[in-house]
């Protein structure tokens, strides 16, 4: 075993064995920095923040029940586990990984900083699924998904 194997294996088994508070805390602090890098380079490039484009709703209570709940749920269910459940007999991990993120940023394809930030958000969330066992990497990925949307909608409604 090389090195860097090593290392990447104590890095995976160290993941699997967190406590699932510390693993979300984590993750969601891991998913901030491409946004952060993102929405600045967005706005630089374009004038227009990296939300433009954004689903409009017509009460506070929708807007949180669609992105604290429901986007966090079907988006991990279409995204990752689907993908990871049928296809990890066929493909690596990794594969997996970029693939369901390439499709998570499809589904923000609200414009192209956008697309970015959410294909290195699916990249961040799918290596999350892939490397928890317990919890169920399901809830462990939704609940990254609807931490940092809460937040992003506390900071930004």
């Amino acid at each position: 075993m090389t090195m860097m194997s090593s290392l990447s294996e104590k890095y995976l088994t160290s993941l699997r064995q967190m406590n699932v508070v510390l693993f979300i805390g984590l993750f969601v602090l891991i998913k901030f920095i491409p946004a952060y890098i993102f929405a600045k380079l967005t706005f630089l490039l374009t004038d227009e923040p990296i939300t433009s484009g954004e689903l409009v709703f017509e009460t506070v209570f929708q807007k949180f029940v669609m992105v604290a709940i429901f986007a966090p749920v079907v988006e991990t269910y279409l995204c990752q586990y689907l993908f990871f459940r049928h296809l990890s007999k066929y493909m690596s991990s990794s594969k997996i990984v970029l693939l369901s993120a390439l499709v998570f940023s499809l589904f923000h394809l609200y414009n192209v900083g956008y697309f970015f930030h959410a294909l290195f958000a699916g990249v961040i969330l799918s290596f999350s699924y892939s490397c928890r066992e317990k919890p169920h990497p399901f809830i462990s990925t939704a609940l990254i998904h609807s931490v940092y949307n809460v937040i992003v909608l506390i900071v930004n409604p």
